[in-house]
């Protein structure tokens, strides 16, 4: 099975990895008055592979593939946790009904967060600045429900959407996600409180059955089946 690289994703990754690095200050743990972090519902990782996936010998190339999958899932969560590390001694730059902006400067860059408290969720939204060669520019918008069981994530790249990542949970701890990723690919993947899963890729922008690409599925006791579409249609267990 073939990995399919996200090069415009991972080069928004790192950046926004770097902006993060801006934020850390002795005084930032609880982050400014006011402002509401993501729950860890939003932060945390959300792919959990059962421990026959986890510890397949790397001479698997579809175990590792697979792994790889799980491991870009569970990067877009991490975007949350930029927004979760708002320095304490960030300024309050501007109050509007339900939105608050907080501001802070670090190697060169200035940052900005907007948080919005509507009624049925909350809603962020990250820029970066760096002049003259970078203007203010949106990288990363997010909402979660108050209830904590569903959200969204928006990474931009040059100010253009580039990719959008869905969640949501049920009571019981079963998590359905989708990423559409501009109009290349389409992710959807499903994770059991037992432990049991899959996740699908698609060509194109839509969860469309002729135009599935990979497709992964597992038991809560590690086995599981692949199937993968390169010309001639692939598939296995393990």
């Amino acid at each position: 099975m073939k990995m399919i690289r996200l090069n415009s994703f991972f080069a928004i990754l790192i950046a926004v990895a770097f902006i993060s690095s801006c934020k850390k200050d002795s005084s930032s743990s609880g982050g400014p008055d006011g402002y509401i972090k993501p729950s860890n519902a939003s932060q945390e990782a959300i792919v959990e592979l059962p421990s026959t996936i986890q510890n397949a010998p790397g001479t698997d190339a579809n175990l590792t593939a697979i792994k790889g999958y799980a491991t870009v899932i569970n990067s877009l969560n991490a975007y949350t946790n930029y927004l979760a590390n708002v320095p304490g001694n960030a300024t309050e730059s501007s109050l509007k009904s339900t939105t608050r902006t907080w501001s802070w400067s670090g190697n060169g860059f200035s940052l900005w967060v907007e948080f919005t408290d509507a009624d049925l969720q909350y809603l962020w939204k990250l820029y970066l600045e760096k002049l003259p060669e970078l203007p203010k520019t949106k990288y990363v918008e997010a909402t979660e429900l108050k209830t904590g069981l569903g959200g969204t994530l928006t990474l931009y790249s040059g100010g253009t959407a580039a990719l959008l990542y869905t969640w949501t949970k049920n009571v019981n701890g079963d998590v359905t996600a989708s990423i559409a990723y501009g109009t290349s690919n389409y992710w959807t993947y499903s994770a059991k409180a037992d432990g049991s899963g899959s996740f699908t890729i698609y060509t194109g922008t839509a969860e469309v059955l002729a135009n599935k690409l990979i497709n992964v599925t597992w038991t809560s006791d590690g086995h599981g089946t692949w199937y993968y579409k390169n010309g001639t249609p692939t598939n296995g267990t393990w």
